[in-house]
């Protein structure tokens, strides 16, 4: 998936409390590390950035943590507030109130994963969604067996996949196949939009 255009510019280090949510964890300061503070303004969306943290000491900068993300579709980016990296010898993350944290290594589908938990909005708990989960024989993998949540984050992966390698497309997801309709068939804002654009449509 081709990324956007990004602009970074480097904020005072007073800047580090929109690393994460209010009332979260300073996961930097938990590695006795303090943060360096972005603002990433995307050329699909100028008027409204991203905060960029870096844990000072890691191998991941800035820019490519803010490249990787900028592959990320507008209508999930638009719900983050701000994207942090902190080192760590496993690969894991979580999203509190728009706010994401990873650590370690991680793949694509965790950036997409962590932003759809900040763009949800209660869709995991639509009833649309619920019963499309009952009416399917399957979900994505065995951490979507989790909870409904978990399970939206990984069919937002699934479906993506599709959307974006209509060609190329991974076995067995016919079982999940109301999940991945309702998904297609949401009014989240910018997703129609979206699909539009690429000019494609999920098979499901």
């Amino acid at each position: 998936m081709p990324g956007q255009s990004f602009k970074l510019t480097q904020l005072s280090q007073s800047a580090y409390q929109n690393c994460y949510a209010p009332g979260g964890t300073d996961e930097c300061a938990n590695v006795k590390s303090t943060w360096t503070v972005y603002n990433a303004t995307y050329n699909d969306n100028p008027s409204n950035g991203v905060y960029v943290c870096i844990c000072q000491g890691s191998t991941v900068t800035a820019q490519s943590l803010a490249s990787n993300y900028s592959q990320v579709p507008l209508y999930l980016r638009r719900w983050v507030a701000s994207i942090s990296y902190v080192p760590a010898s496993e690969g894991h993350a979580y999203t509190q109130a728009g706010h994401i944290t990873f650590f370690g290594t991680f793949g694509f589908d965790v950036l997409v994963h962590e932003s759809t938990h900040a763009q949800d909005q209660g869709f995991s708990v639509s009833s649309i969604y619920l019963q499309a989960i009952g009416s399917d024989t399957c979900v994505p993998d065995d951490y979507a067996q989790t909870n409904n949540v978990e399970c939206y984050a990984q069919d937002m992966v699934v479906f993506l996949y599709k959307l974006w390698r209509p060609y190329d497309q991974p076995v067995g997801t016919n079982c999940m196949a109301n999940q991945l309709k309702a998904i297609n068939s949401s009014q989240a804002p910018g997703l129609q939009a979206y699909i539009t654009s690429t000019g494609k449509h999920v098979h499901v």
